[in-house]
């Protein structure tokens, strides 16, 4: 009986984590769709020259939510900030808060034979409570 519980317990558990998986999955936050940058995409090992951050804003936390905000996005040729998910988020409202930080930073695009080019980069916003 103990062998069948614990074969069952097993499988509840491993049942769940997936689901967190999924679930985790689907709610990666994207900007709108129009806020697309146009092909080619580069890489930092792909360009001559990579793109080099002027500002960026730091959104203000909640003063309840401690962690780290992974976000990735696009330093796109025209100078706007472009296709930002968050891969790895915290609060649907700290969520929405980077992405207009991250829409809001300002940078020299990156080049990529003497020409303008854009960048794929990863932001990471930290939260604490102090």
């Amino acid at each position: 009986m103990k062998r069948i519980l614990s074969h069952v317990f097993k499988i509840v558990l491993l049942a769940a984590l997936l689901t967190r998986v999924v679930v985790a999955d689907s709610s990666i936050q994207k900007s709108q769709p129009e806020d697309t940058c146009p092909q080619p995409i580069y890489k930092q090992k792909e360009v001559s020259r990579g793109a080099k951050i002027l500002s960026r804003a730091n959104p203000q936390g909640d003063g309840r939510t401690t962690g780290t905000i992974i976000v990735t996005a696009v330093l796109c040729r025209t100078g706007k900030v472009t296709d930002i998910s968050i891969r790895f988020g915290l609060t649907d409202e700290l969520n929405k808060r980077v992405i207009e930080a991250a829409r809001q930073t300002r940078f020299t695009p990156a080049e990529k034979d003497g020409q303008p080019a854009s960048q794929r980069v990863r932001f990471e916003y930290y939260f604490s409570v102090l």
